[in-house]
């Protein structure tokens, strides 16, 4: 016997039925905007750590800064305007130097039929290490010195100019870093990697995606025990190598003394290894 709607619901609009149903979040229809600004004396901070959960972030390392500038984009929505307002006032966004440490965040008094994104711009102390998070949302950071560890889970991840170490990691989304940098540790499940390395010398590190190419460009000065594969694609070295073993997937093979291992993988995609002009 096929069960007869219950008599309550009949005549309901769609919107107030999926409104009642258990777990169901309406789209906001109205987004208000709103910006705040926030500055630390650069001399009280050592290290920068900045997290969001829907929204990117943009850091610059800036040389001979007196004082770090953090700007939090913020978008609220909600069914009307007043509602959306309600949601805007119900953000808080907090920046703080803690122990040494640029802290930026924010906190969120969720309520149903409510959508909240906070990004952040920052211009830090150039040396300064960077530790930056987010769910959904990109990544960038310019000319800094110290150790960049990043992390999103639905977006890319974009480095320039940056030295010392980097951990840059990301489920969806490509990677493109350039700088000085003889360790790093890069991963994507689904997008290609680009990476440029602007420095002779020992090279060591792991360059791993599931689902897209890789192309990294070295100094044909740079040392390392190379060990490509692929599963689906071609590799391809131009740089001068010893001590080779290759096949249709897979790579090894020591570029200048060899000594640090430097591991290249990717499950469909090519692998290209170019030199430069370092």
């Amino acid at each position: 016997m096929t069960p007869k709607p219950l008599p309550a619901l009949r005549g309901l609009p769609l919107l107030v039925l999926l409104a009642l149903l258990p777990g169901c979040q309406l789209p906001p229809s109205v987004w208000v905007e709103d910006s705040r600004e926030f500055t630390i004396p650069a001399e009280q901070i050592q290290s920068v750590d900045i997290e969001t959960y829907n929204g990117g972030i943009k850091s610059q390392g800036v040389s001979g800064l007196t004082k770090a500038t953090v700007l939090a984009r913020i978008r609220a929505g909600g069914q009307d305007e007043a509602d959306a307002k309600a949601c805007l006032a119900a953000v808080s966004v907090h920046v703080e130097a803690k122990d040494a440490v640029l802290l930026a965040g924010y906190d969120f008094s969720s309520r149903r039929g409510w959508q909240v994104q906070v990004s952040f711009e920052i211009q830090q102390p150039h040396e300064a290490p960077l530790t930056a998070s987010t769910h959904n949302g990109g990544i960038s950071a310019t000319g800094i010195e110290g150790r960049i560890q990043v992390d999103s889970h639905n977006g890319g991840i974009h480095v320039v100019d940056c030295e010392g170490e980097w951990s840059l990691q990301t489920h969806n989304g490509g990677i493109q870093a350039s700088g000085k940098c003889s360790k790093f540790d890069i991963e994507t499940h689904n997008g290609g990697i680009a990476v440029r390395i602007d420095q002779g010398g020992p090279i060591t590190g792991d360059l791993v995606t599931h689902n897209g190419g890789v192309r990294l460009t070295l100094s044909p000065r740079a040392s390392a025990n190379l060990d490509c594969s692929t599963s689906n694609g071609r590799i391809q070295c131009s740089l001068p190598m010893t001590a080779t073993e290759a096949t249709k997937t897979s790579l090894r093979a020591m570029l200048g003394e060899g000594r640090t291992r430097l591991r290249i993988r990717t499950h469909n995609g090519a692998i290209d290894i170019e030199p430069s002009d370092a």
